[in-house]
């Protein structure tokens, strides 16, 4: 490992738990939120992702949510935001360097909370794997919706050619329509699925995702994106 990371799990939200990854590192890191899909309390899955980006040099929080809330996560995504700016206050951070990451669901909720709130703390947005039609409890409409107006939010779409349950067209329209608003926006197809996208495989018996232990091709390609859009590597 690049650095020794220190892992603590802390309650941001009613009965909602955040891990906090900080690095070791002296000089001022860049600030990643990460927000996973559509089943309730499943921070585990963004655990890989998360302990890699750490790795690399940034203070990670993964936060729970639960989409099948009343609100459908709304309050639980929205104090996590608040929560992580409260929790870093006077660490060695860097805050023009914030990225807001989701898969899946996700996605959805950080591209509409991004898009629908300007002033955020996040001008880098990450979408993994997301379909963008549809209404999200972060948003006022629908992201694809958003998209049509320009904003000065950073965004990257990744999705995998093989994602079965979340085919790629979502991203790709998604795409067509930021970059028709002006709005600052990549899309990068990977040769994974649903589950590569965030770094791991589902397990078919125990019906959850797995951590990978060696990265496919296609999940190496996900990690050098997300890798170069949080650290500056390549703008």
């Amino acid at each position: 490992m690049t650095h020794d990371i220190d892992v603590t799990t802390e309650r941001y939200f009613s009965d909602y738990y955040a891990d906090v990854l900080v690095p070791s590192v002296s000089d001022p890191a860049p600030v990643v939120l990460l927000w996973h899909g559509i089943t309730p309390n499943e921070r585990q899955v963004m655990r890989k992702l998360g302990m890699e980006l750490a790795d690399g040099g940034a203070v990670v929080v993964v936060a729970d949510w639960s989409s099948t809330a009343i609100d459908e996560g709304r309050a639980a995504l929205l104090a996590s935001v608040q929560w992580t700016q409260e929790r870093l206050r006077g660490a060695a951070v860097d805050w023009d360097r914030a990225c807001l990451i989701g898969w899946s669901r996700g996605a959805r909720a950080a591209l509409g909370y991004a898009l629908d709130h300007p002033r955020n703390p996040f001008g880098r947005v990450i979408g993994l794997a997301g379909q963008y039609a549809i209404p999200i409890a972060t948003a006022s409409r629908p992201p694809l919706e958003l998209a049509s107006t320009q904003t000065d939010v950073d965004v990257v779409l990744i999705h995998g050619t093989a994602d079965l349950m979340l085919p790629a067209q979502g991203s790709h329209i998604m795409y067509e329509t930021m970059t028709s608003a002006g709005t600052n926006s990549r899309l990068v197809l990977v040769d994974t699925d649903h589950a590569g996208v965030v770094l791991t495989r589902w397990d078919e018996d125990l019906k959850i995702c797995l951590p990978e232990r060696v990265l496919t091709p296609g999940e190496q390609d996900v990690l050098e994106v997300v890798c170069e859009f949080v650290f500056d590597l390549v703008r």
